[in-house]
């Protein structure tokens, strides 16, 4: 008889039991009805998630796809152009660059084409892997050929227990079905009583089924080693996977507020409910955890928490991780739907935030959530240019970027930002202080290891030395033991850091030491004359700098000097992986191998300044010695006094921690354990020595993120002049763009040069009251009295919009200016300028409470500020922009210097290659794109209208047809030219009355 036999009659006879018994049978319906309810309660009391339907949309056809934009919008010319050039570079698996004014709707053009390929890809993707050969629906022939020992022996044991089952008596037909086990009464929790017969037969049925299935096997040996000779034969081939790669999208942006404003354009399309999404930030951004948030390094203050050896830990990570482990496979699928009852569809970050420390779930971390789980499935993952393009923050990141489509929209300043992520700094105090905390747990684990040596002695002899005391305990001294090496290695090298800062900066350390000779003897009277005495005062309490560059060669030889350079791969191999044995202790949290940390050891972790020193050499190393890239580095070396901002000189880390000097003069500390740990020194003690690696190749950067994406596209407002981007990023760009404005002619005043002969250059701004600082005045207070609203006037620098305010107060014009508009300067710290601009977007949207003759605000500004990239002025927030010069990089800026220098050697070297620009042809296409950047400002979509003033005589020639395109194009085509500053005033007046009168007839898009 059959266990299944057996069962299914016990079964069938309770139930009948059951069905007998009044008692039982009120019990039951009791119990069902008491159910009942508790699920009724538990349904009403469970939030579900928002019902959200899809946004209405209209879908436009191109290239094949049905491109999908809200109901209602009619693309423009520039967005039908934009969306064909797009889904060319990504069928062709190549790069777009994209110049597509304000207003011309870029954003939803990128995102609308991008997310409509990508849907599209993704059914092809499904299809393929259904029609692979390898992972397909026809990969079953090769995976029988392929298929180990193990799933043969169970195959052939499944066939053999089929065969003797046909021996098996029927089951009676009252109570078993194909559960088995299950058929018993849900509700009927008594012991199986199994009568004594039935189990005697059902041991002689295990006997006989046992040595069936012997004798089967004794019989398949033969045929099991021929099909494993079979497996093993080198004459099989594994058939080509034909699956297509997966593709994600990366939207990044410079900053939070401009991804803030995509994921809200992207809530207006109906890929928003297609596509999964998430947000890469940082904790600033998205910790919610208060005791992090009051750190002045939430980085460093979040890892301590994660890997705390007291258990004290983060409540909010600890929640997310036991409601949604990342291991399980639908952990992404199940957040979405918990964020979905409070957030809609398309949440932004604050809404994430919001969902995960309400009422319903309080308390889970948003920042692991957004940027660990959710990145596992999203389809559109939304960032700023740092998480894809600093290597240290993309590593450290989820990101992958292999077969990825990636969109850099504001893509300006793209060189500049891929030039700072490949240049890497390090001061001398960090060196000291990195020295000092390797050296510190140096000495702690060493007297560990001692103490836990003495105590395994001990154990052996009470435990046996089989016992898993014994055993345990040798792990750890194992373990500790690697650690400890990991440790000294990493020790060498950064005392080999700070040996080659001591070195590299003598000679400027010496201008230092003669400074303050000086400077002593100006005190003493030993120059003591009246202008020398002043000129030494105001030099010391300012602050003194010294700085020198050096050419690759040189960096290249004091690294060896040193023997800090990874060439040899056994020492690459060393240092590379005892920093990855000493990282993989240390950091948790934001990788999966740090769920399961090893508190023993993180008890003798670095601190994360050392880290992130030692990580700083280490990647710089890997870009420096790529081939034909070493050239691409200056050395630079300065050293400034560390009160040279007002701000009294920081002591040591040592001092800070209650260093004190011995005897030998030699400044330590004592740290819990009593260890004594001497201190390296500085380079000069009142003396801030930073050591600058510069890169002068954006491309190192740029190519070493995105080398194996499907295709890049880059986009911006502002791109013109762009014929510098395939030179300086190093990859072509086979479609390109440079749209129309969308803002009809007639809404568009643009002046060139206003007939006066003005030109910034720094000789004639120079002076308290030169001619030029004061024709500018007069041309702000004359176009102001003739503008409503927002006025915004550019300078190339701070230095010359504080010459022209100080002449307008001295002319008494500033005084005529307050008359018809407030004035705001833009601020030095970014950190002010919020206030500001809150105070002046409410004066010129209610001027009169200002003053009863007020119509608005002028902000004088700077170019390459924040006013004049990222800031929305529409409509009357800026009616007229002017911009005072041209604005040209630094000369005096050593980085600018060497810039010129390093484009001037590569283009020599190479002058029939045409995609290499000169230093000088560098210098000026930085100049008029921060240009560009500022004039588009005043138009921000089709129904805007303003004035854009052009003062600098050198752009004259703009107004020629001929001119090179250094002007974004639609302002050339808007350009006209005044013989005299009469004419301009004139028409500038009729222009803003004209269009004045016609504004309430224009409603806003």
């Amino acid at each position: 008889m059959s266990r299944s036999y057996s069962r299914g009659h016990r079964s069938s006879r309770k139930n009948a039991n059951k069905e007998n018994d009044p008692m039982m049978a009120t019990a039951l319906t009791s119990f069902v009805r008491r159910e009942f309810i508790e699920r009724k309660k538990s349904s009403m009391s469970r939030k579900r998630p928002l019902i959200e339907r899809e946004p209405d949309c209209s879908a436009f056809p191109f290239l094949g796809y049905q491109v999908n934009l809200p109901y209602g919008i009619q693309p423009y010319t520039t967005q039908k152009k934009m969306i064909v050039k797009i889904l060319m570079g990504l069928n062709r698996k190549e790069n777009v660059m994209i110049e597509s004014p304000t207003g011309s709707g870029k954003t939803l053009g990128l995102l609308s084409s991008t997310c409509e390929w990508l849907c599209k890809h993704k059914q092809r993707y499904s299809e393929s892997v259904y029609s692979c050969p390898q992972h397909g629906e026809n990969a079953g022939a090769y995976d029988v050929s392929m298929q180990s020992i193990g799933d043969v022996l169970k195959e052939k044991t499944n066939e053999s227990q089929a065969l003797n089952s046909d021996k098996k008596p029927e089951a009676s037909s009252s109570g078993i079905d194909e559960f088995g086990d299950e058929s018993r009464d849900i509700f009927d929790d008594s012991p199986v009583e199994e009568p004594d017969i039935l189990t005697k037969a059902i041991a002689q049925f295990d006997e006989d089924q046992n040595a069936t299935f012997s004798k089967f096997m004794a019989s398949q040996v033969d045929e099991i080693e021929s099909l494993n000779k079979t497996v093993n034969d080198s004459s099989i081939q594994q058939p080509a996977c034909t699956c297509e790669p997966r593709v994600r999208v990366y939207y990044a942006s410079r900053t939070h507020r401009q991804i803030a404003q995509v994921v809200k354009e992207f809530s207006r399309l109906v890929y928003g409910h297609r596509l999964r999404h998430t947000i890469l930030g940082s904790r600033e951004q998205l910790c919610v955890n208060e005791g992090v948030r009051a750190s002045h390094d939430m980085t460093s203050r979040c890892k301590e928490l994660l890997t705390n050896e007291n258990g004290v830990g983060c409540s909010f990570r600890e929640k997310l991780k036991a409601n949604f482990p990342q291991s399980s496979p639908k952990a992404a699928a199940r957040m979405r739907e918990e964020v979905s009852i409070t957030a809609p569809k398309v949440w932004d970050v604050e809404d994430l935030r919001e969902a995960l420390t309400s009422d319903h779930r309080s308390g889970m971390c948003p920042y692991f959530t957004a940027t660990r789980l959710l990145t596992v499935d999203s389809d559109i993952i939304f960032c700023p240019f740092s998480y894809l393009i600093d290597p240290i923050i993309r590593e450290s990141s989820d990101v992958h970027l292999k077969n990825s489509v990636v969109i850099l929209d504001e893509a300006h300043n793209v060189e500049d930002f891929c030039r700072e992520a490949a240049s890497f700094q390090f001061t001398d105090r960090e060196a000291v202080n990195s020295c000092h905390s390797v050296a510190e747990k140096c000495m702690e684990i060493d007297v560990a290891i001692k103490h836990m040596s003495k105590e395994q002695a001990q154990t052996e002899e009470v435990f046996a030395m089989e016992s898993s005391t014994v055993a345990q305990a040798r792990d750890q001294l194992n373990r500790l033991g690697e650690y400890q090496k990991n440790l000294n290695i990493m020790h060498r090298y950064l005392s080999a850091m700070h040996s080659w800062i001591l070195d590299i900066s003598n000679s400027v350390r010496q201008n230092c030491e003669n400074s303050e000779q000086t400077q002593r003897q100006s005190q003493r009277g030993g120059i003591f004359n009246a202008w020398g005495a002043s000129q030494a005062s105001t030099q010391w309490d300012s602050g003194k700098r010294f700085s020198n560059t050096k050419h690759f060669a040189d960096l290249y030889a004091s690294l060896e000097r040193h023997q800090l350079l990874l060439i040899e791969e056994k020492l690459a191999e060393t240092i590379k992986g005892s920093f990855a044995g000493v990282v993989k202790t240390t950091v948790t949290g934001d990788e999966a191998q740090g769920e399961n940390q090893d508190f023993l050891l993180s008890k003798f972790k670095p601190s994360s300044e050392a880290i992130v020193f030692m990580e700083k050499m280490l990647h710089f190393q890997a870009f420096f010695l790529l081939e034909g890239c070493r050239a691409a580095y200056r050395l630079n070396i300065a050293m400034e006094e560390e009160n040279s901002d007002g701000f009294a000189t920081q002591k040591g880390y040592m001092e800070q921690v209650g260093g004190k000097k011995d005897q030998a003069g030699f400044l330590s500390t004592r740290n819990l354990m009593g260890i004594k740990v001497p201190e390296k020194p500085r380079v000069l003690d009142g003396w801030k020595a930073t050591i600058g690696l510069w890169c002068m190749s954006p491309s190192l950067a740029f190519q070493g993120a995105f080398s194996t994406t499907r295709s890049v596209v880059l986009a911006s407002g502002t791109l013109t002049p762009s014929e510098s981007f395939e030179a300086e990023l190093g990859i072509p760009f086979q479609h390109k763009l440079e749209g129309e404005q969308v803002v009809p002619e007639e809404q568009i005043f643009a002046s060139g040069p206003t007939g006066h002969q003005l030109v910034a250059t720094y000789n004639n701004t120079s002076g308290e009251n030169s001619i030029f600082a004061q024709e500018i005045a007069r041309i702000c207070l004359s176009i102001s009295e003739r503008t409503p609203g927002g006025v915004l006037c550019f300078f190339p620098s701070y230095r010359l919009m504080t010459s022209v305010t100080g002449v307008m107060d001295r002319m008494g014009l500033m005084n005529k200016l307050r008359d018809v508009k407030a004035v705001f300067s833009e601020p030095r710290r970014s950190s002010e300028l919020g206030p500001v601009m809150e105070e002046f977007n409410g004066t010129v949207r209610n001027p009169k409470k200002y003053s009863p003759r007020c119509t608005g605000a002028i902000m004088f500004a700077v170019f390459r500020g924040k006013v004049s990239e990222g800031i929305d002025f529409t409509d009357e927030l800026a009616r007229c922009v002017i911009s005072i010069g041209i604005p040209f990089p630094n000369t005096k800026d050593d980085q600018v210097l060497e810039k010129k220098k390093f484009n001037d050697e590569r283009k020599t070297k190479c002058p029939s290659d045409v995609t290499s620009i000169s230093g000088d042809a560098w210098y000026t296409i930085q100049a008029y794109r921060a240009l560009n950047q500022a004039l588009g400002r005043c138009l921000r979509h089709r129904n805007d209208w303003g004035a854009i003033v052009l003062v600098d005589q050198r752009l004259s020639h703009q107004l020629s047809p001929e001119a090179p395109n250094k002007i974004s194009r639609w302002i050339r085509k808007c350009l006209r030219g005044y013989g005299n500053y009469g004419q301009f005033e004139r028409e500038l007046t009729n222009f803003m009355r004209e269009r004045e009168t016609l504004m309430s007839g224009c409603p806003d898009e």
